[in-house]
């Protein structure tokens, strides 16, 4: 990428110089010319946007209108679309399915624990459980 880099400025520099020239053999004056800028190489790539718009967002704090546009996406748009998800409720109605990537394999509203069942009654492996779950969190 540093070598397309490279390369994008020198023809930056070629075009600019072509269109100076090219108005100056006609007659015309050559600050008329535009300037030619060539997007960075890395940015044009659609990955690299959107590491970029995380790291803005995420790590420098920037705000989302920023980090949207930069993956060419409108913030009035999605805050509309999103207002109108939170009024139909879309949250509860699209919540995910229990699979075994979102359920922690219990039935659901029972409490989760690690270890022994509370009605072992040896305290020693109690209190192996207990300083066993400590070291694994």
């Amino acid at each position: 990428m540093r070598n397309i880099n490279v390369i994008k400025d020198e023809v930056e520099r070629v075009l600019n110089k072509f269109y100076r020239t090219l108005l100056r053999e006609n007659g015309f004056d050559p600050s008329l010319a535009p300037t030619i800028r060539i997007d960075d190489a890395e940015i044009t790539e659609p990955s690299m946007r959107l590491e970029m718009s995380k790291y803005i967002y995420g790590t420098l704090n920037g705000s989302r209108a920023t980090a949207f546009k930069l993956i060419g996406l409108d913030l009035d748009d999605e805050k509309a679309k999103r207002e109108n998800e939170n009024e139909k409720n879309y949250d509860t109605i699209f919540a995910p399915r229990l699979t075994s990537y979102t359920a922690n394999g219990q039935s659901v509203g029972t409490e989760t624990q690690s270890g022994r069942p509370q009605s072992n009654t040896d305290e020693n492996k109690q209190q192996y459980d207990k300083e066993r779950n400590k070291k694994t969190r």
